[in-house]
């Protein structure tokens, strides 16, 4: 199996920004414990991580041939990436 690669360049649409775990949430998380800021700090970094793999989703469908991808698919792919993109215009901290 291999592994989409996000590009070096970020891409446009929903915002995907990267993230590391601080120390004090790892130390929580390594305790089993973790207050709101820790479910909040995991939270974001799952719909990071989902953004990342519908933009790798929407890339290889963008890139593949006409013969493994018909041009209705392409479209699709497109269109569903857009209305993505006005939902977080729409609400920024909704989409995050």
């Amino acid at each position: 199996m291999t592994r989409a690669v996000p590009p070096s360049v970020p891409p446009s649409g929903p915002s995907v920004l990267p993230s590391a775990v601080p120390p004090s949430v790892l130390g929580e998380l390594a305790r089993t414990e973790g207050g709101e800021a820790t479910l909040d700090h995991l939270v974001h970094d799952q719909a990071n991580r989902r953004l990342l793999l519908l933009r790798a989703l929407l890339d290889t469908v963008t890139d593949a041939s006409s013969a493994r991808v018909a041009p209705a698919e392409r479209r699709r792919a497109a269109a569903d990436w857009a209305l993505l993109e006005a939902a977080e215009a729409a609400s920024p901290e909704a989409a995050a």
